[in-house]
Formats: structure tokens, sequence, C-alpha cells
């Protein structure tokens, strides 16, 4: 099959398909139909699908490879959720306007998923062993799947990123590592007038906190914390006895994520209110995506191919996170945001480039014959 097979107008159609299909990370429905949907799909390529159940509260996970017992050669990475609530693929719906594509997920990253199958099965008589991992919950940082992704990783040759492309022909081999925190203030109720001096206010000790951690944000390093939910008390009148904060930080450098949780451990064994008690949540973390030398190799052919069709490709650096941080640190060389280009992701006015559809199709292809795994 050659690359005329990949008609724009086919692509499109399918793409509408799963655009508008609801499939929000907490939406396990929704997830398990796109999954569904997607499984029939990559059937006609005679891979062996497996469907892998980790958590009851995301959808199912697919893994799609063509020889499952032997090493994998390429790992093509996809994600199936979305940010998008139930019922926004209504409001919504995929829709072209010039060249643009739009709707809930059409560039983050349905588009990409379909480029998966689209070069599989252009790519069916070539002689590489391929891996397809579909999360279904990547927009939550992965946590029930991430063993799953570095167990993969550790069993490939390379490991490409289907993600939205950026702007300007440029993809993505290092992104920063992130994690969030939850944690809780417990104090001491009590009336705000006569009882004011019995009492311990757990929002005073959460806004001492605020101000610690928001210091450690060192811009020179890439390192930012940002507390981004504060909640607390029941009244005006009463000193509050509970609190809570949301704390998000993303980092280049592994020593920066240490210093972070060495400051949490030092505030919560001297609270700035004696008394206050503190329970600190943890979610699993994304390490950094580093590119090693042979990712480094890997996308000079990448540059080359780019060169050849007269596109001028360059790296670029991410603050935001992948499934792609799992597979690079697990040492599996990771070229990433190598779908269709597009914009304003994570929001209502989310769209992708159509004319970029075709163009980054052509350069993965020609990137994956070039490297001879097949």
């Amino acid at each position: 099959m050659n690359m005329t097979n990949l008609k724009l107008n086919h692509f499109l159609e399918k793409l509408a398909v799963l655009v508008n299909l609801d499939s929000g990370s907490d939406d396990v429905n929704g997830v398990n139909q796109v999954a569904d949907h997607l499984k029939e799909l990559f059937a006609s390529l005679g891979g062996h699908i497996q469907e892998k159940s980790f958590h009851p509260s995301v959808g199912k996970c697919l893994e799609i490879a063509k020889n499952p017992n032997m090493p994998i050669d390429i790992l093509f990475l996809g994600h199936m959720d979305t940010v998008f609530s139930k019922g926004t693929a209504a409001k919504r719906p995929f829709r072209i306007q010039g060249n643009k594509a739009f709707g809930p997920g059409v560039a983050d990253m349905k588009a990409g998923l379909l480029m998966i199958y689209y070069l599989l099965l252009d790519l069916t008589d070539a002689n590489f062993n391929w891996c397809v991992a579909l999360n279904s919950h990547e927009e939550l940082g992965s946590p029930y799947s991430y063993h799953w992704l570095s167990d993969l990783a550790k069993k490939s040759k390379i490991s490409l990123v289907i993600e939205t492309g950026k702007a300007l022909d440029s993809y993505v081999v290092q992104r920063k590592g992130g994690g969030r925190f939850e944690i809780e203030f417990i104090g001491k109720a009590a009336h705000a007038g006569s009882g004011h001096a019995k009492g311990l206010n757990a929002i005073s000790e959460m806004a001492y906190w605020i101000q610690e951690l928001h210091k450690l944000t060192n811009y020179d390093q890439g390192t930012t914390v940002n507390v981004g939910v504060a909640r607390g008390g029941d009244a005006t009148n009463i000193v509050a006895e509970h609190a809570q904060i949301s704390v998000d930080y993303r980092f280049y450098n592994v020593k920066e994520k240490e210093k972070i949780k060495k400051k949490l451990a030092e505030l919560k064994k001297n609270p700035f209110i004696a008394g206050v008690k503190i329970n600190i949540t943890e979610p699993p973390l994304k390490n950094p995506m580093i590119p090693s030398q042979q990712t480094l190799e890997y996308f000079k052919i990448i540059q080359q191919i780019g060169n050849n069709m007269g596109l001028k490709i360059h790296t670029e650096t991410s603050g935001g996170g992948s499934d792609g941080n799992y597979t690079a640190f697990a040492g599996c060389p990771t070229i990433d945001s190598m779908g269709p280009v597009g914009a304003h992701i994570h929001s209502d006015k989310e769209y992708l480039l159509i004319d970029t559809i075709i163009p980054r199709f052509n350069l993965i292809k020609q990137f994956i014959k070039k490297i001879n795994i097949q």
C-alpha cells in the first residue's frame, strides 16, 4: 500500500467519528466507546489486541502488538482521553472551517490516534515488530498505567509519541517532570470572638505554606511550584478547623524535585502554628524527559528528512508532560509531539491544522524506513 491511500477526506471522516465521542478521563463509558471503535479499526492490521483494565475509575487501555512475544522495534504511544466533560461533543461537535478542524480532542490527540493506524496500514508489509499503547487516562498523569508503559519501553528500541504537533515544524525531545501534592491542614475550631485564643486556624497555616512553597519556583532552573486550589473554613465567625491546597510542581532537574520534597518535610515537622496537623498525599509523579544521545541521533535523521521535504525541523522543550516522560525515563529513546499540528489544546478553541496531516504522516513514515528497523 502506498502513501496515496491515506486519503484526506477519509481521514477526516474517521476523525469526526472519534471527536464526536465524549471521552473525558473520568468518563469511563465514553473512553471505552473510543477504545471499542479503535479496536475494530486496528483489528484490520492483524495484530494481537489486549484490553488492560488498571482501575475501575478509568477506562480500559489497549495494547496492540504485531508480535507480543518478541522485542519491540517501535513503540507508538497515544491516549484516548480528553480533558472535556461529558456533553461537550454535543455542544461543540467536529467541524471544519477553512484549513482548521475543530472539536474536543481533535488535536489532543484523536488525530494522532488515526495517524498511528494509517502508518501501520501503510507499512503492513514492512518487516519490523511494532506495538501500540493506547492509554485511557493520560490527562490525569497516567497514575494507574505508568508501570505498563515503562515495562513496554524497556522492551522497545524507540518510542514515538504521536501527540499534538507543535507549530513551526518543531518536535519535542525534552519535557519537564512534574507531580501534585494534596495537603490537608487540621486545626481546632473556636468562636472567632470569645474563643479566638483557644483555636488553631488551619487557614493561617495554609497561608504560610503557600508563601513558602511559592518561594521554591526558580525560573533559571525551569522549576515552578503553583498552589492552584485553596479551600478552607466554614464561616467568618469560626476559627477555621480545616483547610486544603492542591499543589502542582514542574522541574527539569531531579535535584529540584528533592529540594521540594525536603521543604515539605521541614514544613510538616515544624508547623507555623503548633498543634496543627498536616496530611500530605502525593500521586505518582512524572520524571523529566531528558534526551539521550541515541534520541538526538534519531532526531538528526528526522531533521535530514524534513530538510529534504523543505521543512526546517527543530527541537522544542515543553513544560507539560506526556506518557513520553515514562518511556524516556525507562531508558527508551523517545521523540514526542509527532502528530499533526494543533493549537489551543484543553480549551474550547482547540483546532487542528488540516494541511499538516499529510506532511507529518510522510515524515514519520520515511523516518521509520530510514532507521532500517523494518
